[in-house]
């Protein structure tokens, strides 16, 4: 029987999703960040998929979101956009030591992955941590700085939006997300197992952000190898079916 737990690292809520007579054991762990505006409840397909495979899948709340929300406006949850995908980079780590503590996950085989701006959090993740054996990136982009930028030129035209906000002081935490870009530590950073997803249609994270990734990844000697891509000419900023199965069976085979 699969079973879905409430629990807490560090203060902050997790859902524990596994078999129930296989939760004390050690299993492969898989950390699933959700997108901007969801929760954590929002994947419990993708755990429950996951967990029939005899995986650990831990979903967590970014701050701003689900029981993390407290009441924040639209517009600040917005702005705070970066800094809610750089604090979940760092709460990562700190679900994995929590685990790792407790001594439950199986040689060392972690994963990562995220739709949206969970993608987005899970690609930045690669550049930063040498412990993730995979990643799924559905709808992502590892170029930070581009997509904040693109994000800031959409405030600038909403003129009593950005005649609210410092617009000096975003553009300089545009100039700190270099760090977490993953193809600026492509020479210094483990290749890891990618996978990529991606609908042709999406307007929210356009597709080329996963397109020039995978291109680049391709010159890459030790990466090539190591990436799986899927272009899927008929969605739009929608995880479809198909891509789920696929992902879940490469994860599967990635990880055994």
């Amino acid at each position: 029987m699969i079973t879905i737990v409430h629990e807490h690292i560090n203060g902050n809520p997790i859902l524990h999703v596994c078999k129930e007579e296989l939760r004390n054991e050690k299993l492969p762990l898989v950390i699933f960040s959700h997108g901007f505006t969801s929760a954590k409840e929002h994947n419990l397909h993708f755990a429950y998929l996951l967990a029939e495979e005899n995986m650990r899948v831990i979903l967590p709340d970014a701050i701003h979101h689900g029981e993390r929300e407290n009441n924040i406006s639209e517009k600040k949850r917005a702005l705070s956009f970066w800094d809610i995908v750089i604090n979940q980079i760092s709460e990562l780590y700190n679900i994995k030591e929590a685990y790792q503590m407790k001594n439950l996950i199986l040689e060392d085989k972690i994963a990562i992955g995220g739709t949206s701006m969970g993608a987005i959090i899970s690609l930045g993740a690669l550049s930063q941590y040498k412990w993730i054996k995979a990643a799924i990136s559905y709808m992502g982009t590892p170029y930070y700085q581009h997509f904040a930028t693109a994000q800031l030129e959409q405030l600038q035209s909403d003129k009593q939006l950005s005649s609210e906000v410092n617009m000096n002081e975003l553009a300089l935490k545009v100039e700190q997300l270099a760090i977490f870009e993953l193809t600026n530590k492509l020479d210094h950073v483990k290749p890891t197992p990618l996978f990529l997803w991606h609908g042709k249609k999406d307007n929210v994270v356009p597709f080329q952000y996963s397109e020039k990734l995978y291109e680049t990844l391709q010159q890459k000697v030790d990466w090539k190898d190591n990436v799986t891509f899927v272009a899927d000419e008929h969605s739009d900023h929608k995880v479809s079916r198909s891509a789920l199965i696929q992902s879940i069976n490469w994860l599967v085979n990635t990880l055994n």
